[in-house]
């Protein structure tokens, strides 16, 4: 499910803004939350984390959000160092797809038209 949000307004525009990765274990009581999405889909969020994926320059260019953990407690540091390892390779697909839908410079045509 895509869910957009502008940069700095709630929890994943926090992460946007900041570049830092967060654990928010209570959401209903940290103000970077917007339950505006649990009220209208009936759903209930324990915990979060959110991390920036960042682009092959270093810019934040999506964040990656999970919810609910299985552990009772919440997401930890250790979470957040898998996430970030799938966050890499987010960063990587999303920097190859720019690649490969932009089209071909004109000078990178013309080298590999057939005669």
């Amino acid at each position: 499910m895509k869910i957009t949000s502008p940069v700095g307004q709630g929890v994943v525009g926090f992460v946007a803004l900041s570049g830092m990765p967060l654990i928010v274990n209570d959401p209903y009581s940290d103000s970077r939350f917007d339950p505006k999405f649990d009220k209208k889909n009936n759903f209930v969020t324990r915990n979060l984390i959110s991390l920036p994926v960042r682009d092959h320059d270093g810019k934040v260019a999506a964040v990656i959000q999970c919810v609910n953990g299985k552990n009772s407690a919440g997401f930890g540091i250790q979470d957040t160092t898998v996430l970030s390892v799938l966050g890499v390779q987010a960063g990587i697909t999303l920097h190859n797809a720019k690649l490969y839908s932009s089209p071909l410079p004109v000078h990178c045509q013309l080298s590999i038209k057939r005669h």
